[in-house]
Parts: C-alpha cells; structure tokens; sequence
C-alpha cells in the first residue's frame, strides 16, 4: 500500500477520534444513561450480617462475592467446643449458682472455660466433691475433665437410674484434659469426687459431634429459592444448607457434599426466607478446621434473572441458524461450505489478526492479496478465495479478527486504537458490501481477547470499530463475545466482563453484540456436565443477563450468541469430557436450544463447531456437527436435526410461549406477522430419556399433521396427532421436540 494512502488512513483516523467525542448523545440518547452492571442480578445477601459458631478468620469474606476467599472456622477440638453453650451443656453453670459441692469457695472456676483458674473442692466428712446439673436431662456426646489431686478422681455422669462411673482419673491424669464417651442414658448432671481434696480446673459436655455454622440474616424476610455457595471443607464428614424465617424453625434444603469445589446451586421451593445457614459436621480430629467460602441469594429465578416476555422474533429458524468455521473447509475442502449450508445461513470464521500482519501497528496490503502475493504474515494467504467459497455456497461471512496477549503482546503495539483503526478500515474496504467485494459482512473485534487489560481492549475496540465505519458503513461490527453475569471476571490483567470492556465511546460504533455461552452446570461432586438448555442452572441463561445489559445501554441492538453447543460422541469418534453428552442428546440440545433461544430474542446462534477435531477428544474437540476429517466428516444425528429444523420449519419465526415449566415447553411457530402455523412441544428432560408423557393444553386450533424431530432424518419421523377434545389437545411428548402443523 502507497505512502499517500497510509497519510490518509492517519487522517481518518484523526477525524475519527474528533467525532467519537459527540455522537455519544448525538447518535444514541441511551448511551448518555449508561450502567455498565445492568446486566447482573443483586444477591439478596448483600448488605446482610453474618454470625458464626466460632470466631475464625475472615468471616466478612463469605459475603464478598469472592470464590477465591473464605471464611475459615476455629478448632471445635480438642477444646474449642468449651466456650460454645449449645455444645457445652454446663458452661457458666457454676456462676449461675446451679451447682453444688462439699465446700467450694469459688465453684464458678470449675465451669468458666479457663484453664488457668479452677474451683478448689476441700473435703468434708470424708469425701470431696462437685456436682454440675445440666438445664435439661438429655444425651450427650462426650464428656470432658480436666483438673489434679493427691488420690484418684471419680468422674461421673448422674441419670434417673442412677450414678455411672465414666473414669477414674489418677495423679497420671494431673493437668490434662481429658474426654469421654458419655453414658448411652440421658444425663441430669455431672458429679466429680474424691477420698482427698482435689481441685477443678475445668467441666465441660460435647453435647454432639462437633459442627461449625455460618448463618446470614438477611434482615427481612425474603423471596428465596436460590441460594449459591462454595463451602469446600476437607475436614467435613457432612455440609447441610438450611433456610429460616424466624431463627427458630429451620427447613433443611440440601445435604451437599463438603469436598465440592464449585459454585453450588441449591435449588428449592420459593418462600419467605429472613436466615439462612450453612452447617459443616467437622471431623473428629484435633485442630481440625472447615471453610465457607460465598454465599449467594436469588428469587426461584436465580442470577440470570427472569426471561424476557416472548415477542415475536423477527428472524426466521433458517436466519438464525449459524455454523462456527475455520479456513480451509471452504477452499481445500470444496464440499465443505455446501455441506454446512444444509443445516446454516451464515458461517463465522476464526480470522488471525497475525496472519495478516506480523506486527498489529502494520497495515494489510489486500490488494497484494488479492493479486496472489499473500500476506504479510502467510505468504500463501488468499481470503478472497476462501471467503468467495463460502459465499457462493449460500452462506454470509462473519469474520472474527482473533488475536491475543499470548500472539501479540502489549509491548509490540506502538499504538493500539490507531492499530485498529488502520486494520479495521483496510478490512472494511477491501471486503465490506459496499466499499470492498462483499465477501465478508460483519466483523468481529476479537474472538475472545480476554488476556488483555480492559483499557486496553477497549482502545483496539474503538480503534478497529471506528475504521470499519470509516472504510465502509455497510459493514457491521460488533465487539468480541463478553457476558455481563459475573463482574468478578473483571481483573486488571483481562477478563469478559461488558461492563468493564465496553463503554459508550466504542458502543457508538457498534451493530451487534457478541457473546458465547454453554450449557455447563456443576453436578454435587463438583465436576461440570452438559445439561439440557432448560435446565434452571445451566450456564446458558447467562444470555438473560446479557439481553439485559443491552435493553438498559443498547436498546433494540442485535445480539449474536456466536459460540454455544455441546460436545458429543457420534460418528464413530469418542468424547472424553465430563461436559460430554450423548450424540443423541448433542442433537435434541441443539433443538429445543434453538428453539429456547429464538423465544428469548437473539438475533443469531452460531454453533461451535463445524466438525470434531481430528487430533483430540476432550472438551471443545468434540462438538462438531460432523466427525473429523478422519471420518470424512460424517454428519452426526445433530446435524441431521438441524437439517430436518430447516426443512421442516426453516422459514418460520418463534411467535408465542404457550407452556414453559419443568413437565413441558409448547412454543407456537409461524410467520413474522405473528400468525402461527405450527405448534413446537418437548419434555424439558435429559436427551437420553425416551419415555413418553401426556399433557392437556387448550389450543386454538387444529392438528393437521406431526413429525417427531430428533435427527434420525432430515425431514421427521411421522408422529400420531394429538387428540383433540373441546379445544383440549391431549400430546404425547417425549424428550424429542414433536412438531404439529396446523390447519389453516
């Protein structure tokens, strides 16, 4: 590219920099009214107290939003329980006048949780001693003594039927303290005995097995029905959750297993909750110690919040519908493209920032390109070829400029907003739809640039987005995929966050949104899994909190979920991943989500990944909708699924929810005037589950005919018609979406 043409782009880029002062307020009278955390969903934990069972440390961090801090209790043992009155049953007894003894001067010493002070017992006819009743006859666990005589120490406990010798301690057992297993009967008191004085430095009960507890008060009554937490303890035998509204009578929600490392999810039925506890059973073991770690509170919706009210989308099934592609299956592979295009409208490529340009401040000579001279960084480098594939195939071009802190490192960018700026408009001119040959028609600054600073994104965002707009503004761009759920991803040295990584100075330059999400949630063992997309937990609903971001700041922009699927087994390649599902559920997922996703408004779902990989099988590797290339990219059931979607109900649009809940999800189809043609019905249940229920439903129309779309074949498998009586359908539905056509 010639000098005069570089002094150009410098001034375009200058202008550039003048504009994006204004249209802040100029061009979008939202953006003035920004929030960056509209997307999240409050705990309501925040601002509760917390309470303890014993002091520890760091109590204060179970309420920070931090997985990475916690709270870490006291030693219940070997004496840590004394000063606990719900586990020392005859803490303070002495002090409070309720014991007896031959003569004590100073009893109160026998039950004040101080080693150092005891109750000198003198003798009296014969004999020393101490009785200690407990409040209330009851069983105990242990009972502990700790005290020193000249002759040996009778330690009993008293019950209705009589007294029971629990040791005999001798001079050998001087100024230690000692526990015991504590008579099966129930105990009215303590009674401790000598032929000579003695003295008593300390009586205690272990009322049960040691337990440690964090309990929030929310300081109202609240709707809860959800409540996360991370509670890792190694030294738990059991971790319990439970819920109250007044203190007293406490609902046992979940027994969770301690040693799980993830964000658990307790799931339960809505209701007025003001306490709400976590309760670790610590192991019998010296100075053992347990840990909380967070604790969050939500409605029975969670942190992703309500969906939206369903609206008609205004893009079809087939619109929707994308395929996550990579160079080479459109131009070494000539049947690649056109296979995809079966199941896809548009594909979006991994496009390398550094294949290219070796430095990000270079400016990409296209036309060099384009005359079959290569790249600056791939001497053999033809997009034009690749793309044109793509594009005669029948699909639209998404180009996602992928480039990284790892690949290009902060110090090699001279200057980051003008690198992208340059880059961005060199790009839009030779591939944009009107400036260029109209290969490409969105891209995407970045893939998942995540290991950079947010400033520093932000200025290659701003850069890179301004110079598309410059060098054609038919050209949509849209920034690389962030979520707005999880503020704490946002660190100094990167992370996803929106509202840290986007802000009104890019946003005015912006068409899309961009985010990627899966379904993962964390089974008790704390190991992630694949999930159904209706799952309550699944990670997937974090696009909620994105839809809100973008009603609060970018009202009525488009969003892209550009990555999202699941990773199967399936064309005779194996998936070892605990995220791994069936090929069969891979496919039905993939259904109903597109199906869930549509109702929720998104404007394009982009599947990752066109086909498994050929040289691994772990997470990622295996959510083609083909087999690798080793198979000849045979297509999966979840392929044929897509196929038979398209073919079936490709041109028509999510209208209205006429059921969404745990037993069934009824979705009515049909034009983008809102007129349904066809009704879309499934059990929200595991992809391997082939069982068959019933449900009623009143539906204001008539069956015409029904396919069960599972990916068997392209076009369905013939179904029996609902029975309709009185307007009442009766449908047997299956984990496998049944698609009923209505009569006109």
């Amino acid at each position: 590219m010639n000098l005069p043409e570089i002094t150009f782009f410098h001034s375009r880029w200058q202008c550039a920099l003048l504009l994006s002062l204004f249209p802040i307020i100029g061009l979008n009278p939202a953006l003035a009214e920004w929030n960056p955390d509209a997307g999240l969903v409050t705990s309501l934990t925040q601002g509760a107290t917390l309470s303890a069972t014993s002091p520890g440390t760091n109590l204060n961090t179970v309420l920070d939003g931090n997985t990475d801090t916690s709270w870490q209790s006291g030693a219940c043992l070997p004496t840590g329980y004394i000063a606990r009155p719900e586990l020392n049953q005859v803490l303070g007894a002495c002090a409070a006048g309720r014991c007896s003894s031959s003569g004590s001067a100073n009893p109160q010493d026998a039950t004040d949780n101080n080693p150092y002070t005891g109750a000198y017992v003198p003798l009296s006819n014969g004999s020393a001693w101490i009785n200690v009743p407990l409040p209330q006859t009851r069983s105990l666990y242990q009972l502990g003594v700790r005290g020193f005589g000249n002759q040996p120490i009778v330690f009993e406990a008293l019950t209705a039927s009589g007294g029971k010798v629990v040791s005999t301690l001798t001079t050998v057992d001087n100024y230690q303290y000692r526990r015991f297993a504590a008579p099966s009967d129930p105990i009215i008191a303590l009674r401790v005995s000598s032929k000579d004085k003695f003295t008593l430095t300390e009586l205690s009960t272990l009322a049960e097995p040691c337990f440690e507890a964090v309990t929030v008060d929310l300081g109202s009554s609240q709707h809860v029905g959800w409540v996360q937490m991370k509670h890792w303890s190694p030294d738990a035998t059991s971790t319990t959750l439970s819920v109250s509204n007044d203190g007293q009578q406490w609902t046992q929600v979940a027994a969770l297993i301690p040693t799980s490392l993830s964000y658990q999810s307790t799931l339960f039925q809505e209701q007025p909750v003001r306490y709400i506890k976590v309760r670790h059973a610590v192991t019998e073991r010296d100075w053992a110690k347990v840990y909380v770690w967070d604790i969050a509170a939500y409605d029975a919706n969670g942190p992703y919040g309500s969906a939206p009210a369903p609206r008609v989308n205004p893009h079809s099934i087939g619109e929707l519908l994308g395929i996550n592609g990579i160079w080479g299956w459109g131009n070494s592979n000539p049947n690649g493209a056109v296979l995809y295009r079966q199941m896809a409208s548009h594909a979006r490529n991994y496009h390398n920032l550094n294949w290219d340009v070796k430095d990000p401040d270079h400016i990409p000579d296209y036309t060099a390109m384009a005359a079959g001279k290569g790249t600056e960084g791939q001497w053999w480098l033809n997009w034009d070829k690749e793309y044109g594939a793509w594009v005669k195939a029948g699909l639209e071009v998404e180009a996602s400029i992928q480039f990284t802190n790892r690949v290009f490192p902060l110090t090699v960018w001279d200057n980051p907003n003008l690198a992208g700026y340059t880059y961005g408009f060199a790009f839009a001119q030779h591939f944009g739809p009107s400036s260029g040959n109209g290969l490409v028609r969105t891209l995407e600054v970045g893939n998942e640039p995540w290991d950079y600073p947010s400033s520093f994104y932000r200025s290659i965002l701003g850069g890179m987005a301004a110079g598309v707009k410059a060098g054609d503004p038919s050209m949509k761009v849209m920034p690389g995929a962030l979520q707005a759920s999880k503020p704490e991803a946002a660190n100094a040295t990167g992370g996803n966050y929106i509202g840290a990584r986007l802000s009104p100075a890019e946003a005015v330059y912006l068409d899309v949104l961009n985010t990627h999400a899966y379904s993962y949630t964390y089974a008790a063992d704390g190991k992630r899994t694949g999930v159904p997309p209706e799952n309550p937990t699944s990670s997937i609903n974090q696009v909620r909190n994105f839809l809100r971001f973008r009603d609060a700041n970018l009202p009525n922009m488009p969003v892209y979920l550009t990555e999202w699927g699941w990773d199967s087994a399936g064309a005779g390649e194996n998936c070892n991943a605990n995220e791994c599902v069936s090929e069969r559920a891979q496919a039905l997922y993939g259904l109903r989500g597109a199906l869930l996703l549509s109702r929720l408004g998104l404007d394009r779902l982009t599947w990752f990944f066109y086909a498994n990989d050929a040289k691994c099988d772990t997470l990622y590797c295996r959510s083609g909708v083909t087999g690798s290339v080793n198979t000849g990219f045979t297509p999966k059931q979840s392929f044929r699924a897509f196929q038979a979607l398209l073919n079936t109900v490709g041109t028509r649009h999510f209208i209205d929810v006429l059921r969404e809940d745990s037993t069934a999800y009824v979705y009515l189809l049909g034009d983008n005037n809102g007129v349904a043609s066809h009704l879309m019905a499934w059990r929200p249940v595991d992809g391997d589950d082939t069982t068959v229920s019933t449900i009623t439903l009143a539906v204001n129309a008539l069956p015409a005919s029904a396919v069960i779309l599972s990916g068997a074949t392209t076009t369905g498998e013939p179904a029996d018609l609902p029975v309709v009586v009185d307007g009442q359908w009766t449908i047997p539905l299956s984990s496998a979406p049944l698609l009923i056509t209505l009569k006109p």
